[in-house]
């Protein structure tokens, strides 16, 4: 894709020993989670300016039917030009082309070997539940998130290790901004709630963000046509009974800050988890008797209590 606020890809090349590399733009300045760790708060105008450019290049990208799949500060860029500061959105290293009614795209959360894509602070309920028709709505929700911690100065999602994450995320306990910031007008408390939707059906294009956002800036950004309409859509929620659950492999950094690392869940601690709503990374069809289940699973709740809470720091 070509547009301003997208980090440029000049040439893909090939070295003598196959090993693939991309020759990209230079940019100078830091990423969006830089200016938050030295400054928490941003006031609407100031975050209105920065994610104007941001929204019209994600849009672009939905226009396409590309998804970016992991939207945060960090993937954010403040770069400064001599013509001013200009913001990038960088890495669609886990972009898909999201599914339609015309094509068979696979989004879901999983890759093959059952690792979730994204960062686990700023995923959709439908991408950490491995939902396989992920579209322009999973990263309408990182953008939310990213909002809201603009906002308030802290994360709705922050928690103290993976678990925790996921159990905020799938459970409706991600925190009102209008609870947490009262003096907020309330038309950017109210779209920041529709944009946190659990139900991906509830949540706005990217069109409704760009015009209340532009209410509060004069930044001028490109503007983008409407999101490739998604494939017949199934509910975000995975069944009650789904079962067979994958090994999961979260990118984490570590038990506090989960950000980079790859740590894994054993699948019985995944089935427990389940049980709980903590987290149903189902990727087969396979049934288990219900009497069967319920067998298994009032036998892992003790262990799925206490290990949930210690889910982050089982390393691979």
């Amino acid at each position: 894709m070509q547009h301003p606020n997208i980090v440029v890809i000049h040439d893909v090349l090939e070295l003598d020993d196959s090993t693939p590399m991309m020759v990209m733009e230079l940019l100078e300045g830091e990423s969006l989670g830089g200016r938050l760790d030295r400054e928490p708060l941003l006031p609407i105008g100031e975050l209105a300016r920065i994610l104007l450019p941001v929204v019209s290049a994600v849009g672009t990208a939905h226009a396409s039917g590309i998804v970016h799949r992991d939207l945060k500060p960090d993937n954010i860029f403040l770069s400064r030009t001599p013509d001013g500061p200009v913001v990038k959105v960088l890495d669609f290293g886990i972009a898909k082309l999201a599914p339609t009614d015309n094509d068979g795209a696979n989004t879901g959360g999983l890759t093959g070997s059952g690792a979730m894509l994204g960062t686990p602070y700023y995923m959709a309920p439908e991408q950490i539940f491995g939902e396989r028709d992920i579209d322009y709505r999973a990263d309408v929700w990182s953008l939310g998130i990213i909002m809201f911690e603009c906002l308030a100065g802290a994360r709705p999602t922050q928690a103290d290790n993976i678990g925790q994450i996921l159990k905020i995320v799938t459970t409706d306990k991600v925190p009102k901004l209008a609870n947490v910031v009262p003096d907020l007008p309330q038309d950017v408390t109210a779209l920041v709630v529709r944009m946190l939707s659990r139900d991906r059906e509830g949540r706005p294009t990217l069109h409704v963000v760009r015009e209340l956002l532009s209410h509060y800036s004069d930044v001028s950004v490109r503007s983008f046509n409407e999101p490739v309409a998604p494939r017949i859509s199934r509910t975000s929620l995975p069944p009650a009974d789904a079962s067979d659950s994958h090994r999961i492999l979260v990118r984490t950094g570590d038990p506090v800050n989960p950000m980079g690392a790859t740590h894994a869940v054993d699948p019985a601690l995944s089935a427990s988890m389940m049980k709980y709503g903590v987290a149903t990374l189902s990727a087969t069809t396979k049934e288990t008797p219900p009497k069967t289940r319920r067998s298994v699973m009032i036998a892992l709740i003790a262990a799925g209590v206490v290990a949930a809470g210690v889910v982050a720091a089982i390393v691979v």
